[in-house]
């Protein structure tokens, strides 16, 4: 991101070296832009201040409660699979191996 803010601000200098005048229709055309979407964020920011307003006040009629694992049927045991795994691509498996569970408990 920085470098290519860099580059951006290098272009534009550039550019307005070049020719200065050309830079004045484009930044009407940017800021026109740029108060659309300042208004429409206003008015989201003030929305969700209203809103927010009221779902403070609002309590949770639920709780969490603990379930043993043979109520529930779902039982975990700690793998040995990193130790069979070379250590030279240890950080590849465990990011496939990670995909693959998050597949494996999805689908249980």
């Amino acid at each position: 991101f920085i470098v290519y803010s860099i580059m951006f601000l290098w272009r534009l200098a550039q550019s307005l070296r070049r020719s200065p005048n050309s830079l004045l229709p484009r930044s009407r055309w940017a800021l026109r832009h740029a108060a659309i979407v300042v208004a429409i964020g206003g008015s989201a920011a003030l929305a969700h201040a209203a809103i927010s307003d009221k779902a403070r006040s609002a309590r949770a009629d639920f709780y969490l409660a603990e379930v043993s694992p043979e109520a529930s049927g779902l039982n975990a045991k700690p793998s040995d699979i990193m130790d069979k795994v070379d250590p030279r691509i240890a950080h590849v498996g465990k990011w496939l191996m990670s995909v693959g569970d998050a597949v494996a408990v999805a689908s249980s």
